[in-house]
């Protein structure tokens, strides 16, 4: 589902929003819920976005000993959400800048390195440089932060092109 809005000649914002249900096992028993939404700023050559998503997902409990803590709940969830800022600085070179975030609660597997509540942080900083029609080199730089409690991080620089055929 969508809404839109021409707030002027050169800049319109927009709504969307989608969502799904159902069971993932052959018995129905376990459910999943997915729901998201979006919004979309423009202002002349500025883009503003924003995202946001949850999933609640039940699993099975039969045999407790494949988890790491006491089964309180049978569900866990994962949310995130992202704002993002591209901006034309000059023809054929435009910045962009996210702030993006990820979320999971509920119980882990034995093995894993997950906590109960984990999530992480990631600010990226980049670059687009139209080098010819249809061809763009890519740069970024990426930090990552994993909370709570978890003292790494990472920062990452990224190169790529893209082109069109």
């Amino acid at each position: 589902m969508g809404l839109g809005f021409r707030l002027g000649p050169r800049s319109e914002l927009t709504f969307g929003a989608s969502g799904i249900y159902g069971t993932y096992d052959h018995d129905n028993d376990l459910e999943y819920l997915i729901f998201g939404g979006d919004a979309a700023l423009r202002l002349g050559r500025t883009n503003v976005r924003a995202e946001f998503l949850l999933r609640r997902q039940t699993f099975d409990g039969s045999n407790p000993q494949r988890f790491r803590y006491a089964l309180v709940d049978r569900f866990f969830t994962k949310q995130g959400a992202l704002l993002e800022l591209e901006q034309p600085i000059f023809p054929g070179f435009e910045l962009l800048a996210r702030l993006d975030w990820m979320e999971r609660k509920g119980n882990v597997l034995t093995g894993s390195t997950l906590a109960a509540e984990s999530n992480i942080v990631r600010a990226t900083l980049g670059t687009s440089i139209d080098v010819e029609r249809g061809f763009r080199i890519k740069l970024s730089g990426e930090y990552w932060r994993f909370v709570p409690g978890d003292p790494t991080s990472a920062i990452s620089f990224h190169i790529g092109a893209t082109g069109a055929l």
